[in-house]
C-alpha cells in the first residue's frame, strides 16, 4: 500500500492544483463580464478586497514548501512593511508621490487599506515565482523578481484610477513611484531569499496571468 501512496498523492496533488486553477480562470473571467456591465460594475467592484484574499488563500494553500519560522518572518514582515510603507506614502506625499486610496479596496486604517499589505506580499512571491519560471538563479533574481513587479505595477497604475483603488494628483504617476517600487520591491525580494522562501508556486503564473488579462482588458475597455 506503501509503494502507491506517492504517485497517489502526486495525483491528488496534480488534481487539485488543476481544478484551483479553473477556479482562477472562471472567477477572473466572470469578474472582466461583471466590471463591463453597467448595471453589475459596483457590486463586482466591491468584490475586489475578496480577490485579494483569494489571491492569498491560494497562494498559501499550494506554498510547495512547509511554513518554518524564517518564511512566516518574510511573510508577515513584507506584509507588514508594505502597509507602513503604504502609510507614510499616504501622509507624507514623498514616497510614492501625491496620491490617495478610493474605496475599492476595503477597510482604511490612516487613511490606506490593510488589505495593501496582502497585495505587496503576493506579488512579492508572485515576482519571485516568476523569476524562478524563467530560469534566474543566485543573486540575480533578487533585481528580476523586483524588475517584474515594477513591470505589473506599469499595467497596475494606468487601471487603478479607473477602479477607483487610487488615485494620483494630476491624474499622472509619478517616475518617483517606479522608482521607489523598485526599491522596496528589490528589498522585499531580498529578503524573500535570505529567509529561503520557496515560491515555486503551481498555481501563481495562472493567477498572475489572470490578474494581468483582467486588467489589461478593463484598461482597454475604459480608455
Amino acid at each position: 500500500m506503501n509503494s502507491h501512496s506517492s504517485p497517489e498523492r502526486i495525483r491528488f496533488a496534480e488534481a487539485k492544483a488543476s481544478f484551483a486553477k479553473l477556479v482562477i480562470i472562471v472567477f477572473y473571467s466572470v469578474g472582466i463580464g461583471g466590471m463591463l456591465l453597467p448595471f453589475s460594475r459596483p457590486l463586482f467592484a466591491e468584490l475586489f478586497p475578496l480577490a485579494l484574499l483569494l489571491s492569498l488563500g491560494l497562494i498559501l494553500v499550494f506554498h510547495p514548501a512547509t511554513y518554518d519560522l524564517k518564511t512566516l518572518i518574510a511573510f508577515t514582515a513584507v506584509a507588514i512593511t508594505g502597509f507602513l510603507v503604504e502609510v507614510a506614502g499616504v501622509s507624507t506625499q514623498i514616497v510614492f508621490g501625491s496620491y490617495g486610496y478610493g474605496e475599492s479596496l476595503g477597510i482604511k486604517l490612516f487613511d490606506t487599506p490593510l488589505l495593501i499589505g496582502i497585495n505587496w506580499l503576493i506579488l512579492t512571491y508572485a515576482g519571485s515565482t516568476f523569476a524562478s519560471l524563467l530560469g534566474i538563479r543566485g543573486f540575480a533574481a533578487v533585481p528580476a523578481g523586483a524588475a517584474l513587479m515594477v513591470i505589473y505595477d506599469l499595467l497596475l497604475e494606468q487601471t487603478a484610477p479607473l477602479l477607483d483603488m487610487w488615485h494620483w494628483q494630476g491624474e499622472k504617476v509619478p517616475l518617483q513611484n517606479y522608482l521607489a517600487w523598485f526599491v522596496l520591491s528589490f528589498l522585499f525580494q531580498w529578503l524573500f531569499r535570505i529567509c529561503g522562501v520557496d515560491t515555486r508556486n503551481a498555481v501563481v503564473p495562472v493567477l498572475i496571468t489572470a490578474q494581468v488579462l483582467f486588467f489589461f482588458s478593463l484598461l482597454i475597455a475604459f480608455s
